[in-house]
């Protein structure tokens, strides 16, 4: 009896990890605890911050997912004068969403401008940038933090890719 039990259990716990691998969301992060919000925190995106338990727009189907590299060139002028320069290239992901999820993408972030949108994929946190415009495109780049495998996480991603009719 036992047995079947920690069978049954197994099959559960597999069954609960695979349907967690197979959802990608955008959330709006937020800097306060509340009910019903979970605190993000891992090793490539630290102190995220906490978002719903639920996404706030929930990705079905890609169009598109391709690996690429995200250039960033940023220079930062401190109150004191010294001067931050960023020069680095990083692993992205390119995502083409389908047209409703774009336009629901561009409502989300024209309503939450200045906070952080973090993607997941299942329980993994990919991205968490800032909102600085609306994002009103199907195309979107997704830079990762370094040290991802934007392969294997592109592999995975492609699950989503609508296929061809």
């Amino acid at each position: 009896m036992s047995r079947v039990f920690l069978l049954v259990s197994l099959i559960c716990v597999a069954l609960a990890r695979a349907a967690d691998q197979s959802s990608l969301g955008f959330y709006i992060v937020s800097e306060d605890a509340r009910p019903g919000l979970r605190f993000i925190d891992s090793a490539a995106l630290p102190k995220v911050g906490y978002v719903a338990t639920k996404s706030d727009l929930a990705i079905t189907q890609l169009e598109a997912v391709s690996v690429d590299t995200y250039h960033d060139r940023s220079r930062l002028i401190h109150k004191d004068g010294s001067v931050e320069q960023t020069n680095e290239d990083r692993p992205a992901l390119d995502i083409r969403l389908t047209a409703a999820d774009a336009k629901l993408l561009g409502q989300l972030t024209s309503a939450h401008l200045g906070s952080r949108l973090l993607f997941m994929a299942g329980n993994d946190p990919i991205s968490a940038p800032m909102i600085r415009a609306p994002i009103n495109t199907q195309d979107v780049q997704i830079a990762l933090p370094a040290g991802t495998d934007a392969e294997k996480l592109k592999a995975n991603l492609q699950t989503f890719v609508r296929k061809p009719q």
